[in-house]
């Protein structure tokens, strides 16, 4: 733990405006070391001649004095040894680290250069504690929501049913259950399974490692062992179904994502925290399941997990936002590479694929594949007498590869009249 300074107050070889607080110091043993200046703490001031912080004790709450003859002190309660002696605040421990501390200003003499002193409690992160108002009990179980958006995913709508024991949420932890469409790591069912079975067979497990989460269609399970080709598993993970599925069904490996969100005091049930958002990069990936807790002073709150394996995208997808379009001008006829190519400076997923025509075709519909490297990767067609194509979808097909030559294939046109001036559209 550190004591990080808010400067208020400067004399020579003193530095007032101290708070305990955060600390990214992992040397807790460090004795400072300094024997001159002055404390000063509730308008007190003290001669500071043990500088050295003992560590606090474990499991409950203590509260730091400091007395002018013996240096820095633990206590019971908020009642000093003598009456003169400085109260400084107080920290929450658990049986290992300390968990909260209080604001209260510690204040205390600067080294001889001038910089402030940083005195430490030698017992793992801190949490920061309040000042008035205090929480009794760990937070209730959170709500969410997560937005997909061209590039970026938005977190929003943290809140809760009931503001008892939120006023010191100061931190939420945030995991995100997501495969990387440009390099996933997937294997296929070698043999079909009921929706009791607790166990699979694949060709090659080799990607995959014991507790590592993974999708099944809509289903989300997790990998609990694995020998050879064969993997014991648990079923219907984040709320997701229990289903019957096939042979060669993909099993599609997610990736964890940790965010750790920080928030001041007496955040939550402002209108702050009614508009609050956070985005986060996360292009090219599709978010399965996200999971989320909060903690204040006290401890951990019941964890929240949701599954998007049932929208129509089988997750969240968050794409690029982008276009490629593909033009072809005049009366069409049944031509291979009709357009000049296109190409992708990067491997990207496909959001979807659509054409639209100036001149419908007439007596019979216009077909065209969409290739990628000569290979088709899905068939639009207009109706005759009409402007507009089907759609495919991106989310069942495999990213495009960089710097390979995206082109169209005429393969039908009308009979009485073949369209005329066609675009087709691929959005990234």
């Amino acid at each position: 733990m550190q004591v990080e300074a808010a400067p208020n107050f400067y004399r020579p070889g003193v530095i007032a405006g101290f708070v305990l607080g955060f600390s990214n110091f992992q040397d807790y043993e460090r004795v400072v070391d300094c024997t001159n200046g002055v404390l000063f703490a509730q308008d007190i001031m003290y001669r500071l001649t043990f500088p050295f912080l003992p560590l606090a004790p474990l499991s409950q709450q203590s509260w730091l004095f400091y007395n002018s003859s013996s240096g820095f002190y633990w206590g019971n309660s908020p009642i000093p040894n003598l009456l003169d002696d400085a109260a400084l605040g107080w920290v929450v421990t658990d049986d290992t680290r300390v968990r909260a501390v209080s604001h209260q200003l510690i204040q205390v003499p600067a080294f001889h250069g001038g910089l402030p002193i940083i005195v430490p409690i030698p017992l793992g992160p801190v949490l920061p504690g309040r000042d008035s108002e205090f929480d009794t009990a760990a937070p209730p179980q959170p709500v969410f929501g997560l937005m997909p958006y061209p590039e970026y995913l938005e977190i929003v709508g943290i809140a809760f049913e009931d503001l008892t024991n939120c006023h010191s949420i100061h931190t939420a932890w945030l995991k995100l259950y997501h495969w990387d469409e440009t390099g996933v790591t997937r294997t296929t069912l070698s043999a079909d399974i009921s929706d009791a079975d607790l166990s699979l067979t694949a060709p090659s497990l080799a990607g995959f490692t014991p507790g590592d989460f993974a999708v099944l269609d809509r289903e989300i399970i997790q990998l609990t062992a694995i020998d050879a080709e064969v993997a014991t598993i648990e079923r219907g993970k984040f709320g997701s179904t229990p289903a019957a599925h096939t042979a060669g069904l993909y099993i599609i490996r997610l990736e964890e994502f940790l965010e750790i969100l920080h928030f001041p005091d007496n955040f939550f049930g402002t209108p702050e925290s009614g508009t609050w958002t956070h985005d986060l990069p996360f292009v090219d990936n599709r978010v399965c399941a996200a999971s989320l807790y909060v903690t204040n002073q006290i401890g951990d709150s019941p964890v929240r997990e949701q599954c998007y394996t049932y929208t129509v995208d089988r997750g969240l997808r968050i794409r690029w936002g982008r276009n490629i379009e593909l033009y072809i001008m005049g009366v069409l006829g049944v031509q291979s590479d009709a357009c000049p190519p296109a190409y992708l400076a990067i491997p990207m997923a496909i959001r979807d694929i659509y054409a639209y025509i100036w001149d419908p075709p007439l007596g019979a519909n216009l077909t065209i594949d969409v290739t990628v490297g000569g290979v088709s990767k899905g068939t639009l067609t207009i109706p005759a007498g009409e402007s507009g194509s089907n759609a495919i979808d991106g989310a069942t097909l495999d990213a495009w590869p960089a710097d390979t030559p995206i082109n169209l294939d005429i393969t039908a046109t009308g009979s009485t009249f073949p369209g005329e001036t066609l675009t087709v559209i691929i959005r990234l």
